[in-house]
């Protein structure tokens, strides 16, 4: 796809739009929770000042300049209902509808991104590539158009948990947000020179202050017991993941970390990283080791009890398997029971053979 220049400006009317949209979401989310119509309206007069005003004047402490940045736009929508909360009852409604529409906005946004040439994407010449002739011209990644559908999916997702009453719905909101922006920034043109983008460095401060914030709340509620358990659970989960999915992470996460570093520094951290999956797999290995002897599930095909009987230079595995069984019958065999077996075995086998 190619797309030449734009005499008009598409961009602020999709950045407008966007926060319109945003505003009637604001209001329908309000309307059902039974709010005074007047209090809905001041918060959405509120919402679009900051997102508009409040997200320029941010902006321009972040990056130097007087372009709307989305992070710019989330901290003024996040700042807005943070202080509405503060004089008004329904203070979790509103701080709820201003953090849920922030994914609806965002995706919006992005589309007027995509026929403005802004906020481009990596090098690719692919079957969705798109070139600006007015930019770069050369074909890449269409990231807005990603970005826009993926932020959009995660906005009807987190309404649907919000209608099943899901906890904490706006951390996790926050939270997946800016997890997501972090990944698809690895797709923008920016990652050709640098590692990190000063958006994924924003991202991930937000991670951090709201898992800082869940665990001050856990801490406070005095239900810190609870909050360890739920970290267990989700680590118990990762072991559960498919091993397919589990090594493409690997891979990516390989990818990521020798950027921008040299052989020798790639070597370090490699070894470093060898010796720290060392250490764990000898523990592990010990560890099995005690258990099984524990459980009375271990069998060793190398035991001089095995290879008395059966120790070929080619394994049948059926016969082997046969002798294992009647080596180890049960969990727990006593060491006289297990001489007589051995020597029923032999003399069958001299038999046989």
């Amino acid at each position: 796809m190619v797309i030449n220049k734009i005499n008009f400006p598409i961009y602020s009317i999709f950045i407008l739009l966007s926060i319109l949209i945003g505003c009637i979401y604001i209001y329908f989310y309000l309307k059902n929770r039974k709010i005074k119509k007047r209090d809905i309206l001041l918060f959405i007069f509120l919402i679009a000042f900051f997102a508009l005003i409040g997200g320029i004047l941010i902006s321009f402490v972040i990056n130097k300049d007087k372009s709307l940045s989305s992070y710019a736009g989330a901290i003024a929508v996040i700042i807005a209902g943070l202080f509405y909360e503060k004089i008004n009852p329904h203070k979790k409604d509103y701080i709820t509808s201003s953090i849920l529409s922030l994914p609806l906005i965002y995706s919006i946004g992005k589309i007027g991104c995509f026929f403005a040439g802004c906020c481009n994407g990596l090098p690719y010449n692919g079957i969705i590539s798109v070139t600006y002739t007015n930019g770069l011209n050369v074909p890449q990644i269409p990231i807005q158009l990603i970005e826009s559908v993926i932020f959009m999916t995660l906005f009807i997702l987190l309404n649907i948990m919000n209608k099943n009453k899901t906890k904490d719905i706006t951390l996790l909101c926050i939270m997946s947000c800016a997890f997501v922006k972090f990944l698809l920034d690895f797709l923008r043109y920016e990652h050709i020179n640098i590692s990190i983008t000063k958006n994924q460095i924003i991202s991930l401060i937000f991670i951090i202050i709201v898992m800082i914030y869940m665990i001050y709340e856990r801490l406070k509620k005095k239900s810190w017991v609870f909050f360890i358990l739920l970290i267990m659970n989700s680590i118990k989960e990762l072991f559960n993941t498919n091993p397919k999915y589990s090594t493409i992470l690997a891979n990516i996460i390989g990818i990521i970390l020798i950027d921008n570093l040299n052989a020798y520094e790639q070597e370090m951290i490699g070894n470093w990283i060898m010796l720290i999956a060392q250490n764990i797999i000898t523990n592990s290995t010990s560890q099995i080791l005690i258990e099984s002897k524990i459980t009375g599930n271990t069998i060793n095909i190398n035991s001089k009890e095995v290879k008395s009987i059966y120790n070929p230079i080619i394994y049948n595995t059926d016969k082997l398997k046969e002798i294992i069984n009647k080596l180890y019958p049960n969990e727990y065999v006593d060491f006289d029971i297990l001489i007589k077996i051995i020597d029923e075995l032999k003399s069958i086998l001299k038999k046989i053979d």
